[in-house]
Formats: C-alpha cells, structure tokens, sequence
C-alpha cells in the first residue's frame, strides 16, 4: 500500500491566500505520473516530473466551515497501453491571474503501486486527496457529471442520512397500522389479525340456532324470527349456497311456517313485497310468503311449477288499522320439502321492486355464501 508525502505548492499557496479574501478557489482536475523525486523542494514543483494520464474530479465535498476538502477522481488502467509505477499525484487549480496552476503534489516514493496495462486485467481506483482550503468559502471544482458515479461508502453516507416518516393510518389516509386479536373493539385505527377473524367466525359459528332466522334489515329493527306450528325450516348447502329455507323432514303433517317479529308499517302507503323461490320437483303454491296483519293476509307470494331459482313480487297498500304487521314463511300440509326452498326476502316501500342497493337496504332475509349464518346480504 503506498503511503503519501504531499504538499501544497507555492503557487497553491498563494491562490489559498486570495481565496481566503473570497476570490474563488476552483479545482480543475487531477493528474498521476509515475516520477521519482531527485532533491526537489516539493513546495517549487510546478508540474509533475513524469506524467501519465489526466483525471477529471468526480467528487469535491467541503462541508461548511471546514479549512480542508476532499477532491476526488477514479484511475483506471481502462487506456493503460504501458505499465506504469503510480508515483505521483497533481491536483491543479485555476488562479485568476496566472491560469491553470499546480495546487497540491504528492510523492508515493518507494512505496507506489503499479499500474499494469489492460491486457493484463482491469484495474479501478478512487484516489481522493484531502487538500487544504484555510477559510476560503467558494470551493468549487470542474467535474463532469457523465463520469460521475456514486461509491459505497458514499451510498451508506447518504442512506444513513434520509430520514422516512409514515404517518399512522386513518380512514383518510394510508400510513402505518397496529394488528388487533379483539372481536369486540371500536377503534377505526386498528387492523383485525387472522385470529382475530378466525375468533369471530367461531363465535358466528357456536351462537348459530336452528329455526332462529337473523335478519339483515336494520332499518325495520328486527332481532330474530319466530316459528310456530312445526318449526322444522333449517339451513342446507345447495349449490354452494347456504341458510336457504327448506322443510327437513318427508312430510309435514301440518301447516309449518316461521315469521318475523311485528314491523310497524304506515298506513296508506305503498309497500312492495319480494321474494325468491326454487321448486325444482313440485306444483306451483306448495311455499308462501305472506305479509299478514294478525290473521289477516294484506299480500302473499307462491312459487311457479317445476321452476330453477325465480323472483315474484306484490306491491300493496297498507290500510288503516293494519300498521302492526309481520312477515310469514309457510309450507302446507302434506308435502315434503327438499326440493322446495326460498333464498331472499325483501319489504320495501315503494313498488321500485329492483334489487339494488337500497332494496337490500330492506332486505329481511338473504342466503349467505361464505359464511354460515342467517340473515347475512350477499
């Protein structure tokens, strides 16, 4: 490894002075040679004794205040025709009165690395000389950017320095979020873990009930649905759907049906009543769904025969005395049921008889696809 005796020249010495009263100190380039010094007094040199080949400055850091600067270049053998011992080291500069001079030399003596020609491998070396600036403020050098690349040590030095901040997440705005197990939290900053939705699948899963039917319409305020007579409608699997009405057994032996909880409706206005049958083996009026005031039937649906998945509909109005309704599921009597089944249900006001978005908003009942609860939208 060789080891550098430099010196700033005379001349260096007097454009250091003038750069101390602000004239502009600018380095121009960087020169190598391969001369062996014989008793000259380095401070006169003026030029270097044997030189090699010119480097363009690369990199040039002075940090604020500092009386020295680091001017940088990168030797290659890349054009190297002819071996050379790397002896020497010229940093050159522009003075305002006398052109290009000789601002810093150095002498490896003995000790200098040898360049060999690019035949016999490729060689790369940043040569950086640490030079002195005293108080001089405008310390400038010509460097020609297309030659300009960034070193590791450069890289890590400006990698330690970037500083990245990301903001916690909100309902507005991405940004960092905190996992939570809970099932039963409010926070709008937390994000579910897979065991958190694990967790709440488990608990659908153990609260679900046979025959109690959970509605999805939170605008008629329903909690659950009742049965009566024979309360014998379950959920099944059919084409992957789930929570379908049917009759599980082979024969009912009498009228079974469930129904809603009372809703209150307004008299006088009009109401559309919705639902969705499949009766893929039977006659048509084997299942109905009715809305009923007491014993009274203010409107009712039925299946058609032999049919896939089909939609019927009814609007009615509502009359006076007959604002405490219900909606009612039945089969009749005598039939059996696993070919016969209902899938969604809807009470909205309006003979708008669509399903859109602000019918589901009405929806009573609806299949469930990926989970195995009742009552669910799709």
């Amino acid at each position: 490894m060789s080891s550098w005796i430099y010196v700033l020249t005379n001349k260096g010495r007097q454009l250091q002075a003038k750069a101390q009263t602000g004239v502009k100190l600018e380095y121009t380039r960087m020169a190598v040679g391969s001369g062996t010094l014989a008793g000259q007094a380095l401070s006169a040199m003026t030029a270097l004794i044997t030189p090699v080949k010119n480097l363009p400055i690369v990199r040039l850091k002075h940090p604020p205040g500092a009386t020295r600067a680091v001017v940088g270049a990168t030797l290659t053998n890349a054009d190297v025709q002819t071996g050379f011992y790397f002896r020497e080291i010229g940093i050159f500069a522009t003075d305002p009165d006398e052109g290009e001079i000789l601002y810093m030399y150095a002498n490896a003596g003995s000790t200098a690395d040898y360049i060999a020609p690019i035949g016999d491998g490729v060689i790369e070396k940043d040569v950086n000389m640490n030079v002195i600036v005293g108080s001089a403020t405008n310390v400038t050098a010509i460097i020609n950017e297309s030659l300009v690349y960034v070193t590791h040590d450069e890289l890590e030095e400006a990698l330690e320095n970037i500083v990245v901040e990301v903001n916690d997440a909100s309902l507005t705005e991405k940004g960092i979020v905190q996992l939570s197990n809970k099932t039963d939290g409010i926070s709008e900053k937390l994000a579910p873990t897979e065991k958190a939705l694990g967790d709440v699948r488990k608990e659908l899963k153990s609260s679900f009930t046979p025959n109690r039917i959970y509605n999805s319409s939170g605008e008629l305020g329903l909690d659950g649905w009742l049965f009566g007579n024979v309360g014998i409608f379950v959920q099944e699997l059919f084409d992957d759907r789930l929570a379908c009405f049917r009759l599980d057994s082979s024969t009912a032996n009498a009228n079974t049906f469930i129904q809603t909880p009372a809703i209150t409706l307004q008299t006088g206005q009009t109401f559309t009543l919705s639902a969705e049958f499949e009766n893929l083996n039977g006659v048509a009026g084997q299942m109905f769904v009715q809305l009923r005031n007491g014993s009274t039937i203010l409107a009712a649906l039925s299946e058609d025969s032999t049919t896939t998945r089909h939609r019927k509909s009814v609007a009615v109005e509502i009359p006076a005395g007959a604002s405490i309704c219900y909606v009612r599921i039945g089969l009749i009597a005598g039939l059996a049921g696993a070919a016969r089944r209902i899938s969604k249900i809807m009470l909205a006001q309006g003979t708008n008889t669509e399903w859109n978005q602000a019918a589901n908003d009405k929806t009573i009942f609806a299949t469930v696809k990926k989970r195995n609860v009742w009552g669910e939208i799709l």
